[in-house]
């Protein structure tokens, strides 16, 4: 593969995201600026490099096997813009894992029916969204705060180690799968490869995001959508470029979306 020609990307037979791009900018650029979050309620932010984003991925890919979390299961998400979505993504990703995100948005309905034609083995959610699949009997883990019959994610990531020895995920090894929005009936699954996602977005980092290892992308897309992946994950990290998230709940601030690159 060449890197530096992104028409000449070929996939090789092994590949994992989070091994082969996050860990080599981990090594090449350990202390340039990865994930910066900003928290619109509390005014707090937090900074994470490349150094420090690969090791939380290996925390939480520890955390997702010790709870019983293994290759190639199904794994729903439903957080908001809390840095746990980043450090969970990769952890699935380096483990073998097929990350299910999910917008937070949905009923219970419409959660169980993912669930369901999915067969998904564990959940990650926030309160909000744990609320909505207490009669799910798989892996359940809480981002937040504790919760009865919850693995609590946030004490786990911290006991883990931040060491993982990783699985060699085929290229056309399952690596994300997504609902369709479902404008015409039930949402369909379409499960993506290791490779054409963690591999083919960076056409979308070079070529559509015209980024550069210097620069900071923000993103406005929930997490549950796709855009999420292509643009607040697999993109911008392709190219070595920091990903901003900012943690405003509930509907779009205009103002201070325009406020926003001012600000910070």
């Amino acid at each position: 593969m060449d890197s530096a020609n992104p028409d000449a990307l070929e996939a090789p037979p092994h590949f994992n995201f989070a091994a082969d791009v996050i860990d080599r900018w981990a090594r090449e650029r350990s202390e340039a600026p990865a994930l910066w979050w900003v928290s619109v309620a509390s005014g707090s932010d937090q900074r994470f490099n490349f150094r420090e984003l690969g090791a939380l991925s290996c925390r939480a890919a520890n955390l997702l096997r010790t709870s019983g979390v293994r290759r190639g299961d199904r794994v729903l998400l439903m957080l908001p813009r809390v840095p746990q979505w980043w450090f969970a993504m990769l952890g699935l990703i380096r483990m073998g894992a097929v990350p299910v995100p999910t917008t937070l948005l949905l009923t219970p309905r419409e959660v169980d029916y993912r669930l369901r034609s999915a067969r998904v083995s564990a959940v990650i959610a926030n309160p909000d969204a744990a609320a909505k699949v207490d009669g799910f009997s798989g892996i359940r883990l809480q981002v937040g705060e504790e919760r009865p019959g919850w693995i609590d994610f946030d004490q786990g990531l911290r006991q883990a180690s931040p060491s993982f020895p990783g699985e060699r995920t085929r290229s056309d090894d399952p690596g994300i799968l997504y609902f369709t929005s479902a404008t015409t009936g039930d949402p369909k699954m379409v499960l993506h490869t290791q490779a054409s996602y963690g591999l083919g977005h960076r056409l979308t980092g070079q070529l559509w995001l015209d980024l550069r290892p210097e620069d900071v992308h923000w993103n406005l897309s929930d997490l549950g959508w796709a855009k999420a992946a292509w643009s607040s994950l697999y993109g911008p990290w392709l190219m070595g470029a920091c990903v901003f998230a900012l943690d405003a709940p509930g509907k779009l601030d205009a103002a201070l979306t325009l406020k926003t690159p001012r600000a910070f």
